[in-house]
């Protein structure tokens, strides 16, 4: 009954014909059969399988890469199933209402490949026999369950050499009918995870068995290690069950303050919000200024207090203190172009209002889709580029070369609960001495911002526009200055990840960059070997399967695994929130899982919309905000998946709309004239602050101060 003996003998046997496949052999593949399928092909169509279709005495066979995802509606059985057979698994994707049902042989979602195997709510997968998810080491395989799995004999993750990856997630079920004790079951880097209400059962008294993979962290429980639940039920016959233990609300700060004598008061809340700290106002209004309010922080109980002295009447508030700058985990980022600069900001690109749009000396050619709310800027930090607003207000707008507009920014943050930022830095643009000066007055600016509203913020460099040949020597040259110079890792204020400074690169890899491999893997090496960094990696949404925008070369593969940190780039690669549900599936799940397994991180990237209408003419407003619901989602899917850090494109994007500061709210609130994107545009009311507040719930569910949940949890 070993896996391993027979596995060992057929693969022996199927080197016959074509390396890794039987005699009787079907192969899932519809480009080979002269049809241009569409992105899913249907199983029960015999023109997408090499031999018709799979039958009783055959195997289905999935190894072929770029074939189009399987998706199975109608009831098929008798076949053996292989995923990953000496080439790409694919995806095999379940529908509600389809049914697989193998025969009495071992089957393979990932034989010594990758593969995906998604079971959807109302669909069924029932194994004959043995279940192997990722068999032979070089394969990661994910199995997805919200609908039924059943498993007749032995499961087996990981089983010799492999990663395998299963997530029962809410509303699915895993029946097995044994379980392998002395961790045989789930080996390697392999994980069971339940969420949700989804449940693994067993028949019998497994409670000593699965209580071994619980303790260590193979079956886990919401992506947490012993989060899980273990209950015998008698009725009917004698069943183990499992499934997560769902988080409990965390209790509310409750701010309290109780006088002691004369002017001194007592400030207290709650010990579960400890990176919290106090801060007061005079205007009784509750309107500010707000200023934070020192002291020594006693714990008490189950809650920190401190004494202040109150001379007259003040309104005290909470605010998030100096964010722990040790670890990305439990992180909300954002990125920050810095890159808006204004004619009269004391820079040298002031000739054309760098990005805000072409024209001089006033913009005669917008290159913003949505306008920033101006209101709250001084007069120092406002510049006119000629413009009137449809309610008959001068507009503005603002520099980055500012410090006090970046100390504001960064007090934003503070504000709304934003962790921190990571500043992009452009290294073709600092072949220009003009822009170098201006993006190193920016660093300056983030980096004293973030020190004083206890921010977060490291480097990330857009590779962008360098060639191959350079781009090792411009990058150690840059990387010297900031760091000799500049001094920016000496920041107490620099994000550390695994006891190291992080710094971002973003675009090794992207299809048509004309990069290589060997480059990437030198830039990597220094910056992790020779500067002692975490190096991040903002790469292609397909870099797991080399294919759609990532190069395809197969070298890209081990570049890729070799960051310490992988972040997607998921910028316009969804508009709804159904795509955004199936991104989870396809992407999101098995990319955490593919990086585990490769030791890395994961930082998903989540958006609010997308318009890039004046610097493309595409769609205005091309894709809608929803009022938040569009951004939370992902947020949403992220945190449900195991994500425990999170990127936010962009906190000033404006050109491309991803921006998240305070925006105009109405039309009234625009340029006259301007092809532009207020916040209304959807038809919700909403204040200009809005997607600071909704990133700021981000956070705190990221954090854990506030419950998972699938929609934006406040109103405007």
């Amino acid at each position: 009954m070993t896996g391993g003996g027979e596995q060992t003998v057929g693969y022996a046997m199927w080197g016959v014909l074509v390396p890794g496949l039987a005699l009787g052999a079907t192969v899932w593949n519809p480009a080979g059969n002269g049809i241009s399928p569409p992105d899913a092909g249907a199983w029960g169509e015999a023109v997408n399988w090499s031999n018709g279709l799979p039958g009783p005495a055959e195997k289905a066979v999935f190894n072929v890469a770029g074939a189009a995802v399987c998706e199975v509606s109608g009831s098929f059985s008798g076949m053996q199933l292989v995923q990953g057979d000496n080439g790409d698994g694919g995806t095999l994707r379940i529908l509600g209402g389809g049914r697989l049902s193998t025969k009495a042989d071992w089957s393979a979602i990932g034989y010594n490949a990758d593969a995906l195997c998604i079971v959807e709510s109302g669909g069924a997968l029932d194994f004959g026999q043995h279940a192997w998810i990722a068999y032979h080491p070089g394969s990661t395989a994910t199995l997805n369950i919200h609908g039924s799995v059943t498993v007749a004999q032995m499961v087996g993750l990981g089983w010799s050499g492999g990663d395998g990856f299963v997530h029962v997630l809410d509303g699915g079920l895993l029946a097995l009918s044994t379980i392998h004790g002395g961790g045989d079951s789930i080996k390697q880097n392999s994980v069971l995870d339940l969420s949700g209400t989804g449940q693994l059962t067993l028949p019998g008294d497994f409670e000593d068995l699965l209580r071994a993979y619980v303790d260590a962290g193979k079956i886990t429980g919401e992506g947490r290690v012993g989060n899980v639940r273990i209950d015998l039920a008698t009725n009917p016959g004698f069943t183990t069950a499992m499934a997560a233990v769902p988080e409990p609300p965390p209790t509310a700060p409750n701010l309290a303050l109780r006088r002691l004598s004369g002017a001194e008061i007592e400030v207290s809340w709650s010990k579960a919000f400890g990176m919290y700290r106090p801060e007061a106002t005079d205007d009784l209004s509750g309107t500010g200024p707000w200023t934070p309010v020192d002291g020594a922080v006693i714990l008490s109980s189950n809650r920190y207090s401190m004494v202040v002295t109150n001379e007259d009447m003040r309104i005290f508030r909470l605010y998030l203190a100096a964010v722990d700058n040790t670890t990305l985990h439990r992180k909300s980022m954002m990125g920050y172009q810095g890159w808006f600069s204004a004619r009269g900001d004391g820079t040298l690109i002031t000739d054309r209002w760098h990005h805000w749009g072409a024209g001089y000396p006033n913009i005669t050619d917008w290159g913003i889709d949505f306008y920033p709310d101006m209101s709250e800027y001084s007069a120092e930090e406002r510049y006119e580029p000629g413009w009137v607003l449809n309610n008959g207000e001068t507009a503005y707008l603002y520099s980055a070369a500012n410090p006090k507009t970046v100390d504001r920014h960064c007090r934003w943050m503070r504000e709304y609960g934003i962790d921190g930022v990571f500043l992009q830095r452009f290294l073709g643009e600092l072949q220009d001495s003009r822009f170098r000066r201006f993006r190193n007055q920016v660093t300056l600016n983030i980096q004293e911002g973030a020190e004083a509203h206890g921010r977060l913020f490291a480097i990330m460099y857009d590779l962008s526009g360098v060639a191959d040949a350079d781009l090792l020597g411009y990058l150690t040259s840059d990387w010297n200055y900031l760091v000799g110079a500049l001094e920016v890792t000496h920041s107490p204020s620099y994000a550390h990840h695994n006891g190291k400074p992080v710094v971002s690169l973003w675009g090794l890899g992207f299809r048509n960059r004309g990069l290589t491999p060997a480059t990437a893997t030198a830039i990597i090496d220094y910056f992790r070997d020779e500067q002692g960094m975490t190096v991040m990696g903002g790469v292609p949404d397909s870099w797991r399967t080399l294919n759609g925008d990532s190069e395809t070369d197969p070298a890209w593969a081990a570049v890729y695994r070799s960051f310490d940190i992988i972040s997607p780039w998921t910028v316009g690669r969804y508009d709804s929130i159904a795509k955004i549900d199936a991104w989870r599936e396809t992407k999101i799940l098995p990319d955490l899982a593919a990086a585990t397994a490769a030791g890395a991180d994961y930082m998903p990237v989540v958006f609010p919309g997308f318009s890039w209408h004046n610097i493309h003419d595409g769609p205005l407003n091309q894709i809608p905000r929803q009022g938040g619901e569009f951004y939370w989602r992902q947020v949403y899917n992220a945190q449900r998946s195991g994500c425990t850090m999170m990127y936010t494109a962009m906190f000033d994007e404006m050109d491309e709309g991803t921006a998240m500061l305070k925006m105009a709210e109405t039309t009234d609130d625009l340029p006259v004239g301007a092809d532009m994107v207020p916040l209304d545009a959807d038809g919700i009311s909403l204040p200009s602050d809005w997607y600071l507040r909704v990133g700021g719930e981000a956070g705190r569910m990221l954090r854990g101060e506030i419950p998972l949940q699938g929609s934006v949890p406040i109103r405007p």
